[in-house]
């Protein structure tokens, strides 16, 4: 049960990681060229 929990908890950290990531890069598209 708690290997499930770590597991479940590490994709959702992976996710949060993507999605953080992900913001940052199209954050810095915008600013290179305001074009949305």
């Amino acid at each position: 049960m708690q290997i499930c929990l770590n597991a479940s908890f590490f994709v959702l950290l992976k996710c949060l990681l993507r999605l953080w990531t992900f913001g940052i890069w199209r954050c810095a598209i915008c600013h290179e060229q305001p074009l949305v």
